[in-house]
């Protein structure tokens, strides 16, 4: 099924300049891949950082030029006190609970008192406007995008 629909985006690359793919896991495109057929289409696998697990594949037609990274990602920025916790299982619980599909996410990068959710651009304003609290704790996400 997966490669048929990386098929289907190549194809269509050829015809549209580009097509890109929803979040996938690294691991689960790999294999799948190799398998697909490009004539005049060149693929990338991208994150939106260098080392990402969950990436998009971006099939793109030699003639029509490049996307830009602003074009395929929205990046989040959630920040809380050092002294709260919050973590990957709470950011990624609070996004499934407003109906955001795992494809539509990346990574989510945590740090001590801040986290980064990469997800599809058309998707940041929803999950800003939309989440109120993650965890236990209440607060705004920012839309970094611009970053």
């Amino acid at each position: 099924m997966l490669i048929s629909h990386l098929q289907d985006l190549s194809e269509r690359a050829e015809k549209t300049g580009c097509t890109v793919s929803a979040f996938l896991a690294l691991a689960e495109i790999t294999d799948s891949i190799k398998s697909i057929k490009t004539s005049g289409v060149r693929y990338e696998l991208d994150g939106g950082y260098e080392g990402a697990e969950r990436v998009r594949v971006a099939f793109v037609n030699a003639d029509w030029g490049e996307y830009t990274r602003a074009d395929l990602f929205g990046v989040l920025k959630i920040h809380w006190r050092e002294q709260d916790t919050i973590g990957h299982r709470d950011i990624l619980g609070t996004l499934m609970s407003l109906g955001v599909e795992r494809k539509i996410v990346g990574d989510i990068i945590v740090g001590e008192s801040e986290a980064f959710v990469i997800c599809l651009p058309e998707m940041a304003d929803y999950i800003v406007d939309n989440v109120t609290k993650i965890g236990k704790l209440s607060g705004p996400v920012r839309d970094d995008s611009e970053r």
